[in-house]
């Protein structure tokens, strides 16, 4: 009996490895999306994933590093995108779309490029463009928690 338990925490472990990447995948390549990857991008990324998984800073850095590394293989941002879609709820995707809003607010400019590709998220996640709006107010500094991880419903 134990077998089996172990075998479903090590599928559960996989699923929230899978979920860790896309997000992780998502804000890198907000954060990319202007041509200019500075620090404080990396920093405000480094943070949301840590706040959002309870990871340290080497855990955190090492996801960023690994994610980086699985895009230059050829991994893209459809692929990610399409496993929080069939498997986050509404708020858990609205979530995420907060976390997007602040690697754009990391530098205090809306680069064009950013603005297109927050709306390519929306319709990518499957959500109306209300929920990036949304999410982009819930961003700003006056309201500065992180978006928790989300539970689906049971």
């Amino acid at each position: 009996m134990a077998f089996f338990g172990k075998r479903k925490n090590r599928e559960l472990d996989s699923l929230d490895r899978n979920e860790q990447v896309a997000i992780c995948a998502i804000l890198i390549a907000m954060g990319e999306a202007d041509h200019d990857f500075i620090p404080e991008e990396r920093a405000v990324i480094a943070d949301l994933l840590m706040r959002r998984y309870s990871l340290d800073e080497v855990e955190a850095t090492q996801l960023m590093e690994d994610t980086l590394a699985a895009s230059e293989a050829g991994k893209d941002l459809a692929s990610y995108t399409a496993t929080l879609a069939a498997r986050f709820t509404p708020a858990q995707k609205r979530s995420v779309l907060v976390m997007v809003w602040r690697v754009i607010m990391a530098d205090n400019y809306l680069h064009p490029n950013e603005q297109k590709l927050a709306e390519q998220l929306t319709t990518m996640l499957g959500v109306g463009k209300n929920v990036l709006q949304e999410a982009h107010k819930l961003a700003m500094p006056a309201h500065p928690q992180v978006p928790e991880k989300e539970e689906a419903p049971a």
